[in-house]
C-alpha cells in the first residue's frame, strides 16, 4: 500500500450501508453470519445466506471485477518493511480476486462467500500476523485496565479467537486502474476491540 497513488472514482462507490449491517466472524462458519433488518431502533438478526439482501450489488454501480481484495493487517506489515532491503521485506498472502466472466455484477453474497473461503486458506499466517500486535490486558494496583501492544513481542492467541470484520476501504489505483478492496478486521479483545463494538455499529446503520 506506501507508496500507491490511490483515487476515489464513482465507481468506487461500495455499499457501505449493507456492509456495515454485516455481523460477520470471518474465521466461524459461513452459516453463522448474520445481517441487521430493519431501521436503527428495530433492528433484528438474520442469517445473510438466506437473507434478501445477500443479493443486494456490492457497488452502488454494477462491477463485475475486483481485482484486489486486502486485508488491511498484511498490507500493514507490509508497510513496516518499506525501507528494508527488497529481499528481506514481509510479504503477505496474494489478494483475493473475484470476476464474474459473464459479467454479472458482484453481489454482497458474492462478496463475503469468496472473501471468507480466503480468510480460511490464509488462517494461520492471518494468526500469525494478528499475534504481533494484539497485545495485552495489564491489570494496574488500583485495580484499573489498560490494553497495551508491545510490537516486536507476539501474543499467544486463543485457539477460539473471533476474529470480526469491521469495515472497508474501495478505491481504485490510478496508475493500474485496478478495482481494489481493503478489509479491516478486528480481533476480540485485542487492538481496536472494545465491549461497546457492536453498539457502535448499530448505531451506525442508519448512515
Amino acid at each position: 500500500m506506501a507508496g500507491d497513488i490511490l483515487c476515489c472514482h464513482a465507481e468506487c462507490q461500495i455499499r457501505h450501508d449493507i456492509l456495515r449491517r454485516l455481523q460477520w466472524d470471518v474465521v466461524g462458519p459461513l452459516d453463522t453470519i448474520e445481517i441487521a433488518i430493519g431501521p436503527p431502533d428495530q433492528v433484528i438478526n438474520e442469517s445473510l445466506l438466506s437473507s434478501s439482501l445477500a443479493d443486494e450489488l456490492l457497488y452502488d454501480s454494477p462491477c463485475s471485477r475486483i481485482d484486489e481484495i486486502l486485508i488491511r493487517d498484511f498490507s500493514d506489515r507490509e508497510d513496516q518493511d518499506i525501507y528494508y532491503p527488497k529481499e528481506d521485506r514481509y510479504k503477505g498472502p496474494p489478494a483475493l480476486e473475484i470476476i464474474n466472466t459473464d459479467d454479472s455484477p458482484i453481489t454482497l453474497r458474492k462478496f463475503v462467500t469468496e472473501f471468507h473461503a480466503y480468510v480460511g486458506r490464509n488462517m494461520e499466517e492471518l494468526r500469525r500476523v494478528i499475534s504481533a500486535t494484539y497485545g495485552e490486558w495489564i491489570v494496574h494496583a488500583d485495580g484499573s485496565h489498560e490494553h497495551r501492544t508491545i510490537y516486536g513481542r507476539p501474543v499467544t492467541l486463543p485457539d477460539n479467537l473471533r476474529i470480526f470484520f469491521a469495515h472497508v476501504m474501495a478505491f481504485v489505483r490510478e496508475e493500474t486502474g485496478k478495482n481494489v478492496i481493503l478489509v479491516r478486521l478486528v480481533a476480540e479483545g485485542g487492538a481496536g476491540w472494545s465491549p461497546s463494538f457492536w453498539t457502535n455499529r448499530q448505531k451506525n446503520i442508519g448512515w
